[in-house]
């Protein structure tokens, strides 16, 4: 796409979710639009999947760090992973709708988010904020990042993150731990930690290589690809908003997640019931 084709684009963030994977609506605001004319297209580097590791991948240890991670069903379609690791807890139960809650636990800290629909409530020790993560809610990020602040729960989990190896991380329950990075990055007010993903130089930062024969894969990679071009659009279309960055990558990890989901359903993933 040339440069002047792009100018005179007026989207909303409604426009932004599009069609989302496992029938994922959101019904956000027209909050953050409307970008300056005669922006360029970045160039399609984007995240595409190595391929995730299937049978036997459901339970992983991971070589480098120990830490053990699991993913299980749990009832009416949902799936759960858990990663612990020496005095840490990792719980994130995930729901065919998109919706989740995620468990983070070190020591005598605790920090819970909940996603229901487009609003994002996080709690750590008693205290609660509640992000519309459909809009740029800037004051919601700055409450979330002011419970957040200091918490020994969400920098436990982003330093073990940091060591976990590809083989890891390209996993079943690997893939969403590495989504939860943005997520709680984004909310701690780390607003380049997806587009750091994209000077990787390891399997995980590639361009798209479609059409291998694994019809689960073709569409799950696909889908991921779709995803960083929305998320490009989106973050040349709001960069001037405050909060708008954060709902673009926050959008990321809902499709990519969703389309995890689809791809475990496709190739009927073994994983046990808890």
């Amino acid at each position: 796409m040339g440069p002047g084709s792009r100018s005179g684009v007026n989207m909303t963030v409604g426009a932004l979710w599009g069609v989302i994977a496992v029938g994922w609506l959101l019904t956000p605001s027209g909050a953050i639009a409307n970008p300056p004319p005669g922006y360029f297209t970045s160039p399609n580097v984007c995240p595409a999947p190595v391929r995730p590791q299937q049978a036997g991948r459901g339970d992983v240890t991971d070589e480098r760090t120990g830490t053990h991670l699991r993913l299980s069903a749990l009832p009416k379609g949902a799936v759960e992973v858990r990663l612990t690791a020496p005095e840490f807890e990792f719980r994130k139960s995930i729901q065919p709708n998109g919706d989740f809650t995620l468990k983070l636990a070190a020591a005598q800290d605790v920090a819970v988010l909940i996603r229901t629909g487009d609003r994002l409530r996080v709690t750590r020790n008693g205290q609660t904020a509640v992000v519309r993560h459909a809009e740029a809610d800037e004051a919601g990020l700055e409450q979330a990042q002011h419970v957040l602040a200091g918490s020994r729960a969400m920098r436990t989990f982003r330093a073990i993150h940091a060591r976990l190896s590809d083989a890891t991380l390209t996993s079943a329950p690997g893939i969403i731990v590495d989504v939860t990075d943005v997520q709680v990055g984004v909310l701690q007010g780390d607003d380049g930690v997806l587009e750091r993903r994209r000077a990787r130089r390891n399997g995980r930062v590639v361009r798209a290589s479609l059409g291998g024969g694994d019809p689960c894969f073709d569409q799950y990679e696909q889908e991921v690809v779709e995803a960083w071009d929305v998320y490009s659009d989106c973050i040349w279309e709001n960069t001037w908003y405050p909060g708008g960055p954060s709902v673009c990558a926050f959008v990321w990890t809902v499709k990519v997640e969703g389309s995890w989901f689809k791809y475990l359903r496709c190739v009927a993933f073994p994983w046990k019931a808890e």
